[in-house]
């Protein structure tokens, strides 16, 4: 049974709201921005739309990744077997943009910005790394 998201309505205070930390979404913004070109803006107007795509996917993805796999994303023992990663991927990428509206980005684009960045965090919650090491990874193209 699918969740339901509700994307107006805010996460209660005693809830913890975002998972990534400022640092990480600077840092995985200036990845998406080396490999996704949005037409017509120039880079710098470019990472500050994708850095606000990264704040608004972390908001939501408590609502559609539990947090005891989020949380392995931080543990290099949490195991993750490869059909639970592949299927936390199908499920995010079409809850996710569901939950997020992006009228300025083409649909196909959309798909791709919150594609890389779901397929960053499984990937480090499945590969017994951390995300930081993930992301260093990716950033400097290991």
């Amino acid at each position: 049974m699918p969740i339901e998201i509700d994307p107006t309505r805010a996460e209660g205070e005693d809830k913890r709201v975002f998972f990534l930390s400022t640092e990480q979404h600077d840092n995985i913004a200036a990845w998406l921005n080396k490999k996704i070109d949005i037409p017509f803006l120039p880079d710098g107007k470019e990472l500050k739309i994708l850095r606000k795509i990264v704040i608004a996917v972390d908001r939501n993805l408590m609502k559609v990744i539990p947090s005891e796999y989020l949380d392995g994303a931080h543990d290099k023992t949490f195991e993750l077997e490869d059909a639970v990663a592949d299927a936390l991927k199908e499920y995010a990428v079409p809850a996710l943009l569901k939950a997020i509206p992006l009228p300025f980005l083409r649909r196909t684009l959309q798909r791709k910005v919150v594609n890389k960045l779901v397929d960053l965090l499984v990937d480090a919650i499945a590969e017994k790394t951390t995300l930081d090491e993930k992301i260093e990874a990716v950033i400097n193209g290991v």
